[in-house]
């Protein structure tokens, strides 16, 4: 009772394989050996460490359900993991894609699904579960009802681009009729395509039924990134690419976690490196200036020497006790910054 619907069919999932290995057999009679022995077994079948973790993860709950794993627990270290946290787009690859996407009637919802993805971090659950009620049009904000996490549940402002993605959607819904709040954004539907004898010439929607999310856009999504030249990249990857590029921009973590929600610890390692290039960057450009001419060098000299005079001018202050003070850091560091 304490899992979400969500949850429950993933842990039915991740228990498949372990159903498959371990077969009909009391939960006491597993061991370190046995356990151990079904992650090499795994790994033998291609299945990568994470996902082999989250099965033992599975069967750690369920043992300990039972009492059992502290028995066994002790000799089953989690696999090592790989550091990557998914891939963020580059500008051209990211014009490219949404220049393929566009094309076709038949990717729209994954279009609009990932224009709204790069422009507000938000993932693919949370596109599914929005409903009319949760989109504000006069403040140009979206709010996010339902996460993988508490701290998920937030309110994203729309830029320009966000904002005519779900304006689309928006048409798009009231072709079909009256919208109401509790409606699905992305809601459920069936294409049927029109021929002109073997040639596919057209499609138009069918089944719409906005009381239900659409399913998924996966089969869209795998066609289009293939065709532009991005094939493997996963949907869950325009979120990357999109708190990467607020890290680029030198956006604080405080208000990168606020616009995304939860974000890991090894991810804002990640941003806050790219932050840190991005300043390093900007130091880096102080240093290429042009050679100056004598007469610029002067003029240099000149515009120098007057900025010192307001150093020097700057008001000393008096302190508790009636003596001089220094000009406080906070000034002297916009002087800097104007030298």
């Amino acid at each position: 009772m304490e899992l979400a619907p969500s949850s429950l069919v993933k842990e039915t999932e991740l228990t498949a394989a372990l159903k498959q290995h371990f077969g009909v057999r009391r939960l006491s009679a597993i061991t370190t050996k046995g356990v151990l022995a079904y992650r090499e077994w795994r790994s033998g079948t291609g299945v990568g460490p994470a996902y082999i973790n989250m099965e033992i993860g599975c069967l750690r709950r369920v043992l300990k359900k039972a009492g059992l794993w502290h028995l066994i627990g002790d000799g089953v270290k989690p696999l090592r993991e790989p550091q990557t946290i998914g891939r963020a787009l580059t500008h051209d690859e990211r014009i490219r894609l949404f220049h393929i996407a566009a094309q076709k009637p038949e990717w729209e919802t994954a279009y609009l699904a990932a224009v709204l993805a790069v422009n507000t971090t938000a993932r693919k659950c949370e596109l599914r579960a929005l409903q009319w009620r949760h989109v504000d049009f006069i403040n140009r904000a979206l709010e996010i009802p339902k996460s993988k996490t508490d701290a998920g549940v937030r309110v994203v402002p729309l830029n320009t681009e966000s904002y005519e993605a779900l304006w689309k959607l928006r048409r798009r819904a009231e072709s079909f009729g009256p919208v109401e709040p509790l409606q699905f954004v992305f809601a459920a539907f069936r294409p049927k395509f029109r021929f002109h004898g073997r040639n596919r010439v057209g499609m138009v929607w069918s089944e719409f039924d906005p009381t239900q999310p659409v399913g998924s856009w996966r089969t869209a999504w795998r066609t289009l990134t293939k065709k532009a030249g991005l094939g493997g990249l996963r949907f869950h990857d325009l979120r990357h690419t999109a708190i990467s590029a607020l890290g680029e921009a030198g956006v604080p973590d405080r208000v990168i976690m606020d616009i995304a929600g939860h974000v890991s610890a090894r991810m804002l390692r990640r941003y806050s490196h790219i932050q840190l290039e991005a300043k390093r960057a900007a130091i880096q450009a102080l240093s290429n200036r042009h050679q100056t001419t004598a007469s610029e060098a002067a003029n240099d000299t000149k515009h120098v020497t007057k900025q010192t005079e307001k150093v020097e001018s700057l008001p000393q202050g008096i302190d508790k006790d009636g003596r001089p003070v220094r000009a406080r850091t906070a000034d002297l560091h916009r002087v800097k910054v104007a030298l």
